[in-house]
């Protein structure tokens, strides 16, 4: 990764501090990154603790096309994520560059995560299967798990519980789901 300044003074180079904002264009004023071809997103952006700025230089680098070469490093930032409750890291991890795959097994760890099943981490996770789905008929994620159902059976107390929200959600991916020529 390169830092440049232009037409500023050495005394201005140094005071400069940058802002990796989200919704930012990444052109700050007279100061822009460049980032070298097969530029990887450093193993300590993918661990909590998540600090807004973590979080501003992780999309930073994954909007500009850094990427994560490494599995295991994808899977290990999937979980502290998902355990921290996370919602806007586990979708920037679910982004392309970064390659987190939607599967059945990830989103049984939202759901039935011990820290509680956060609604926004499992809405992230479902909206990125099913992009997979239409975009691409890529199926990773079984929408009748039978572990899923039973823990949203268990968790179902009342009318509009975790336990419920659950099932809805799973049920309006199941009928999302259109059939792979395999399940003609």
């Amino acid at each position: 990764m390169y830092l440049r300044a232009e037409n500023m003074k050495k005394s201005e180079r140094m005071q400069w501090k940058p802002n990796f904002g989200r919704y930012d264009d990444c052109h700050l004023d007279e100061w822009y990154m460049e980032v070298a071809r097969g530029c990887r997103i450093p193993q300590k952006l993918l661990r909590g603790p998540w600090t807004d700025d973590k979080i501003d230089f992780l999309h930073y680098l994954e909007n500009i096309g850094a990427w994560v070469d490494d599995s295991n490093d994808r899977q290990l930032a999937m979980e502290d994520a998902i355990s921290a409750g996370e919602h806007d890291v586990v979708e920037l991890l679910l982004r392309k560059n970064i390659g987190v795959v939607p599967t059945t097994e990830l989103l049984r760890s939202a759901v039935m995560n011990k820290n509680g099943c956060s609604t926004r981490v499992v809405t992230r996770i479902c909206a990125a299967a099913l992009l997979r789905q239409d975009k691409f008929g890529i199926y990773s994620t079984d929408w009748k798990d039978k572990q899923l159902w039973t823990w949203a059976d268990h968790h179902h107390q009342g009318p509009q519980d975790i336990g419920w929200w659950v099932k809805m959600q799973l049920r309006k991916a199941a009928e999302h789901e259109k059939p792979s020529s395999s399940q003609i």
